[in-house]
C-alpha cells in the first residue's frame, strides 16, 4: 500500500507540472522573463502596420551600442580634486578633495556617478547620470547635488579624434539674479588613469572656466 501511495503521488505531481506548462498564462510569464534580459537582444511584438524592418530598427535604438562602450572608461573608483574660481579664472581657485564611484546601471545604458566631497567648507554630495541617446545621436547627462535644488541637464558630442566629450546646458546664477546661463562641460582624458572635467560659463566668454574636476582612478574594477 505504501508503494502504491508513492506512485500515486508521483503521477499527481507529473500531471500538475504538465498542466502548468500548458497554461497560457504560465507560458506568457516564462516568455516575458526570457525577454527581460537587459543585456541581450530585445524582442517585442510589432504593432499592426509596422513592418519587421521598422520594428528591428526601433529595437536596435533601445540597446546600448558603440557610444555606450566608450563610456566604460568612466566606470570605477576615483579620487577627485575640485577647483572653483568664484571670482573668475584669473583669481585663485578654492580646492577640495572627494571620492567618486561610477557604475553601470539599467543594462549598461547609463553610468551613474556618486560623489562625496567638500565645497566651500560644506559636505558636498552629487549624483550624475551619463549616457548616449541613440535616436538623437547625442551624449546626455543629468546632474543633481546637495548644494542646489536644481536638476541640470546637458547634451553634446564626442570629438572623433581626441575623444573629448563636450556637453552644453543651462545653469542659473541666483547671486546675479540670472536664469538660463549657457554653460559648457568638457570631459577630456589626459591618460588612462585620469579624467578631467572643465565647466565654462559661455555668457562670460568661451574660455571663462569656473570649475575643474580631476578624477584619478583608484580601481580598475568595472
Amino acid at each position: 500500500m505504501k508503494l502504491i501511495s508513492q506512485i500515486f503521488s508521483i503521477l499527481l505531481l507529473a500531471v500538475t507540472v504538465a498542466q502548468a506548462q500548458s497554461d497560457p498564462h504560465q507560458r506568457d510569464s516564462r516568455q516575458q522573463s526570457a525577454k527581460a534580459n537587459p543585456h541581450g537582444e530585445m524582442t517585442m511584438e510589432a504593432p499592426k502596420g509596422m513592418t519587421p524592418k521598422q520594428m528591428k530598427e526601433y529595437l536596435n535604438s533601445l540597446l546600448p551600442g558603440k557610444h555606450h562602450n566608450f563610456l566604460e572608461q568612466f566606470v570605477g573608483e576615483w579620487k577627485t580634486l575640485s577647483r572653483v574660481w568664484m571670482l573668475g579664472p584669473d583669481s585663485l581657485p578654492t580646492e577640495s578633495e572627494g571620492t567618486t564611484t561610477a557604475k553601470w546601471i539599467l543594462g549598461k545604458r547609463f553610468v551613474q556617478f556618486e560623489t562625496v566631497g567638500q565645497m566651500m567648507g560644506q559636505q558636498f554630495d552629487e549624483v550624475m547620470l551619463l549616457g548616449h541617446d541613440n535616436y538623437r545621436n547625442l551624449y546626455t547627462a543629468s546632474y543633481a547635488s546637495s548644494m542646489s535644488t536644481a536638476l541640470l541637464s546637458m547634451t553634446g558630442q564626442r570629438h572623433p579624434k581626441t575623444g573629448d566629450i563636450t556637453l552644453y546646458g543651462e545653469m542659473d546664477e541666483p547671486m546675479l539674479s540670472v536664469t538660463g546661463r549657457t554653460v559648457k562641460y568638457v570631459y577630456s582624458f589626459p591618460d588612462e588613469k585620469t579624467i578631467k572635467m572643465e565647466l565654462f560659463d559661455l555668457h562670460a566668454g568661451d574660455d571663462y572656466k569656473v570649475i575643474e574636476v580631476i578624477y584619478t582612478r583608484e580601481s580598475t574594477e568595472k
